[in-house]
């Protein structure tokens, strides 16, 4: 009898914990990938641009996918779907990035990079006040952003309300837009950087 019930028993327990296994992680960047034929880094930039600070709205300081329902006001947490860093990590790193892609005569630092730097030509505050996203529909991002020369008298301000539609229903598709949001959002920081002092 017992020599029947043991293989039963080794199945039922394989079951449960197949059960009991939480779905596997997924992990998302909002990196953009580098167009192809770009010639290397310079090797002394002309300039330094630091972001000193960013900060995005409570509701989704996490690296959990927060996405707000289809016609609702609830917001769910996903447990599966995450940021590969904290979203203000993810956010600046993204924004550095493209910076330095546009803006090729500056060395664009994030907060964690910018304090290895005695002192910059540019600092860069931005305040990311919305960003949300709906599976399948899009996501909304509005932010405020601050530049300050090495003259304290020389500051510019820049505020922007982008959106973007998601082209798919899942949640690659979101953070796909999300990049591409910060891509508009990185080439207007550009275009205040330009501005004469």
């Amino acid at each position: 009898m017992k020599l029947t019930l043991l293989p039963l028993m080794v199945l039922v327990l394989g079951l449960l914990n197949g059960c009991a296994r939480s779905p596997d992680r997924q992990y998302y960047t909002l990196r953009s990938v580098s167009p192809s034929g770009h010639s290397g880094e310079l090797s002394q930039p002309k300039e330094t641009i630091a972001i000193t600070a960013l900060t995005v709205p409570e509701t989704v300081d996490m690296n959990k996918m927060v996405t707000r329902m289809t016609g609702s006001s609830r917001l769910e947490i996903s447990e599966t779907h995450r940021w590969a860093e904290s979203l203000p990590a993810e956010i600046a790193t993204a924004l550095a990035d493209d910076l330095s892609q546009q803006y090729r005569k500056a060395l664009v630092t994030t907060p964690g990079q910018t304090a290895a730097l005695s002192h910059s030509d540019h600092q860069l505050d931005i305040d990311i006040t919305r960003f949300e996203g709906t599976l399948g529909v899009g996501i909304d991002l509005e932010a405020i952003w601050t530049i300050r020369g090495q003259k304290e008298t020389s500051v510019r301000h820049g505020h922007a309300r982008l959106s973007e539609v998601s082209k798919g229903s899942d949640y690659e598709a979101l953070a796909n837009a999300y990049t591409a949001a910060l891509h508009q959002l990185a080439t207007l920081i550009r275009k205040s950087l330009d501005e004469k002092d």
